[in-house]
C-alpha cells in the first residue's frame, strides 16, 4: 500500500503498487480486481473491487471503497508498505477505444470507481471521445470525487457530469445548480442525450439500480449490444 485518503464521510481511496517492483498486471478501464488476505487459522477472506485508476502509464492502481465490513476495516487500517494479495484483472465492463466512440456512464454510490477509471483514461489519453456521466448518490455529502469531476468538466467540452441525489433535504439543494433531486429516469436521459442510439452505455451500481437503468436505456431505442451492465450487492 502506498497511500490512501478520505473522499467523503465514509468513502476512501487507496493506492497500491507491486511490492516486488515488477510490472503490474495490465487492465482495461472499467475492470476490477480480487483482493484477499489470510485470517488467523489460515482461512482466506476475499473481496472484489473496481479499479478506479487509469491503466495509462500505471505503476499501480487505485481502489475506492466504502467503510463497511471486516475487509474494508482491514484496508482502512493499512499503513504505507503493508501488503495484500491481488489477482486481476477481471470483468467485462471494459472501455475499448477502438469500439466505443461516444460513451454514457451511469454510477451509483461507490460504482463511481468503475466510471472514474474510464473517465481518467479517456481524459489522460486525450481521446476524442465524448462522455456523459450520470452519478447518483443518496445525499450531497455522499458524492465522492466531485472536485475532480467538476474540474474535468470545466477543462473539457467533451465531458459532462450530471449529479442526482435521491434522499436529500430539499432545503440543502437550494443554491445548487445542475443537480437533480430524483432517480435517473427516461425523461432525464432524453433531456441530456442527443441521438441515444449513437452512444455506448456503461452501468455500474447496486443490482436493482443497474437493471432499472438498463431497462430505461432500452426504452430510448438502444440495442442490448450497446449496453454494458455490472451490478453488485
Amino acid at each position: 500500500m502506498v497511500e490512501q485518503k478520505q473522499e467523503n464521510l465514509d468513502v476512501r481511496s487507496i493506492n497500491f503498487e507491486p511490492a516486488d517492483g515488477k510490472p503490474m498486471f495490465q487492465f482495461k478501464p472499467g475492470q476490477f480486481a480480487q483482493l484477499s488476505r489470510t485470517l488467523e487459522g489460515g482461512a482466506k477472506e476475499v473481496r472484489f473491487y473496481s479499479l478506479a485508476s487509469s491503466p495509462y502509464n500505471a505503476k499501480g492502481f487505485t481502489l475506492i471503497y466504502k467503510l463497511k465490513g471486516s475487509f474494508t476495516n482491514f484496508m482502512n487500517a493499512m499503513k504505507k508498505g503493508d501488503k495484500v494479495e491481488v489477482m486481476g484483472p477481471m470483468g467485462h465492463l471494459a472501455f475499448d477505444e477502438g469500439i466505443h466512440r461516444k460513451v454514457v456512464l451511469f454510477a451509483g454510490g461507490v460504482g463511481i470507481a468503475t466510471m472514474i477509471s474510464i473517465v481518467r483514461y479517456i481524459i489522460g489519453r486525450k481521446l476524442n471521445v465524448p462522455i456523459i456521466l450520470f452519478y447518483s448518490s443518496r445525499t450531497l455529502d455522499e458524492i465522492a470525487l466531485k472536485n475532480e469531476l467538476d474540474g474535468i468538466a470545466k477543462k473539457n467540452r467533451n465531458f459532462k457530469v450530471i449529479y442526482t441525489v435521491t434522499r436529500e433535504d430539499p432545503e440543502k439543494l437550494k443554491g445548487w445548480k445542475g443537480i437533480y433531486s430524483r432517480r435517473v429516469d427516461g425523461q432525464m436521459l432524453r433531456e441530456n442525450i442527443a441521438k441515444p442510439d449513437e452512444w455506448s452505455y456503461f452501468v455500474s451500481g447496486r443490482t436493482q439500480m443497474a437493471v432499472d437503468m438498463a431497462n430505461a436505456i432500452k426504452v430510448l431505442g438502444v440495442g442490448q449490444d450497446k449496453i454494458k451492465v455490472e451490478g453488485y450487492g
